[in-house]
Order: structure tokens, then C-alpha cells, then sequence
């Protein structure tokens, strides 16, 4: 039997988006790689809550049983963030070690995403913090607590997204490793840079 998106989270077809959020929110602090979980298994999770935590997403999905949203996976976009910064790298002129120079640059976007997630998850729980802080007199939808609510969730939403694109970042990292460069201090790299009018530093 094929495995779905509800067999990835654990929950069962009929779970409300907050169960959704929890049992991703579980399954990620269990099989993230920064605390020894499998990038592969991580994606999966990733990808199912991506679909099921989108209304629209998760009706098709439902209907079909296929995720024709589900888009790249996280090897393609790994690959992706590796050659945009190799490519970065030669834009700039910057034959001359080439694969540490793209392994500084990776390193740095890791640095600033992983700040831009601290501060998202340092305003999550402020925003939990504060959501209760009003209450209505009389019976009754609480506004506060709707338009708070809407807040955290857009906020958890960035999460996972930073989460994402670390996770592609640190694929990107590894690429790096894949890599040796067979030209002395990319000699001939210089060269044909050179030729096509790109000044090499």
C-alpha cells in the first residue's frame, strides 16, 4: 500500500489543520538533521505538511491522491542552491579558489537564514505569550484571539520555510565536498573567464 501524506504526519484523514501543525511540529523536532534525523525523511515531513497544511492543496490531494504541487524535491533544490552560488562565484570574477570561496558563501546564507528563523521563532512566542491577553466580556467569537491566531500561523509558516531553505543550504554544503578542483589555483578557469571579459580576482 502506497504511503500518503497522513501516514507521513501520523494522523488521520479527517485532522484538523491545528492536529496537522502538532504532528508536524512533533515529527520535526524528532527527525531533524540538525538533531541527527534523515534530510530524506525530513523532506517527506516537510512535503506532507506543505500539502496538507494548504486548503486548497489538500482537497485536491484528497480527491486525486496525488500532491501535483509538491514541487522539486529537496535533492533538486539542493543542486539548485549549490549551482546559484558556484555561478555567483564565477559572475564575480572569483575563479581563484573557487569551491571554498562557494563554500564561505553557502556558509554565510546559512548564517543569515538561521538568524532570520531565531528572530521568527523568538516572535512565535511572543505571539503565544500575548494571544490570551484579551478577553471578551460577553459570549462570543474572540476577535483578538482570531486575528492572533492568524498571526502564528503565518509566522509557523516562515518556519517551516526557513526551515527549508536551510535544510537545501546545508544539501548545497555538501555538494561542495563532491567537488575537487583538478586546475592550480584555477589557472585555466582564470583564463577562460578572462577570455570572455570577466575580471578575475
Amino acid at each position: 500500500m502506497t504511503k500518503t501524506h497522513y501516514d507521513t504526519l501520523g494522523i488521520a484523514k479527517d485532522a484538523t489543520q491545528a492536529e496537522i501543525r502538532r504532528a508536524f511540529r512533533k515529527k520535526a523536532s524528532h527527525f531533524h538533521p540538525d538533531r541527527g534525523g534523515d534530510p530524506k525523511v525530513m523532506a517527506e515531513i516537510n512535503q506532507a505538511y506543505e500539502c496538507l497544511g494548504d486548503a486548497a492543496r489538500r482537497a485536491t490531494y484528497d480527491e486525486t491522491g496525488h500532491d501535483d504541487s509538491q514541487g522539486p524535491t529537496l535533492e533538486e533544490t539542493g543542486q539548485s542552491v549549490f549551482m546559484q552560488h558556484l555561478d555567483g562565484q564565477l559572475n564575480a570574477g572569483n575563479a581563484v579558489n573557487i569551491l571554498a570561496r562557494t563554500r564561505q558563501s553557502i556558509l554565510t546564507q546559512i548564517s543569515e537564514d538561521t538568524g532570520k528563523r531565531n528572530n521568527l521563532a523568538s516572535a512565535l512566542a511572543a505571539l503565544k505569550k500575548d494571544r490570551n491577553r484579551l478577553r471578551r466580556k460577553s459570549k462570543g467569537i474572540n476577535a483578538f484571539h482570531a486575528v492572533m491566531d492568524k498571526r502564528i500561523e503565518h509566522v509557523e509558516a516562515g518556519l517551516v520555510e526557513g526551515a527549508r531553505k536551510i535544510e537545501e543550504l546545508n544539501l548545497a554544503l555538501r555538494m561542495v565536498d563532491e567537488y575537487e578542483d583538478l586546475m592550480e589555483n584555477g589557472s585555466m578557469l582564470a583564463r577562460l573567464t578572462a577570455q570572455q571579459g570577466v575580471k578575475v580576482k
